[in-house]
């Protein structure tokens, strides 16, 4: 069976989430747990799957943000969320904020920006509602709105606290 068949076992066996038949499946097929395969564990919901890969010493790439991008254009709130659970990287500040702004549905943008997904260093909210979806750029600029407040306010309170 060639690498392209035992991967595509492999991902069967992820998604179905039985962990022994995945330690078998890899044994069999002798390759090493890639991301591929956790993802296919994470699409399916398999937590517990997802948590064994990691354990195996699966490579989580740490500067993409597809895993989110990928979820959030699908609606697929399940998966995001469990990413999140994992520890899976949110990807270059903005990327998946500025993806999800685009082409997500709503909800799936504001959870984004409530787990802390970053929004990146600088962000021209005129331009992109000029060239974009408008609800999804409104969304982005109360929330960043509303995050300087509380920086505003976190900022006085530690000044009031020096002073005493």
């Amino acid at each position: 069976m060639d690498l392209a068949r035992r991967r595509q076992l492999l991902c069967l066996a992820a998604a179905s989430g039985v962990v022994p038949n995945l330690s078998a499946a890899l044994q069999a097929a002798g390759c090493a747990p890639v991301y591929d395969v956790f993802l296919a564990a994470a699409a399916a919901g398999q937590l517990a799957a997802c948590r064994w890969f990691l354990q195996q010493g699966c490579p989580i790439p740490h500067d993409d943000g597809q895993a989110y991008m990928a979820a959030c254009c699908n609606g697929d709130m399940a998966t995001a969320v469990l990413r999140r659970r994992l520890g899976v990287p949110w990807g270059p500040p903005g990327e998946a904020v500025y993806d999800a702004v685009e082409r997500s549905p709503l909800p799936m943008l504001r959870w984004l920006l409530e787990a802390g997904c970053p929004a990146g260093p600088s962000v021209d909210l005129a331009s992109g509602r000029a060239i974009g979806r408008c609800e999804g750029w409104e969304l982005l600029s109360r929330h960043l709105e509303e995050q300087r407040q509380l920086q505003s306010r976190a900022r006085d309170a530690g000044r009031r606290c020096a002073i005493c």
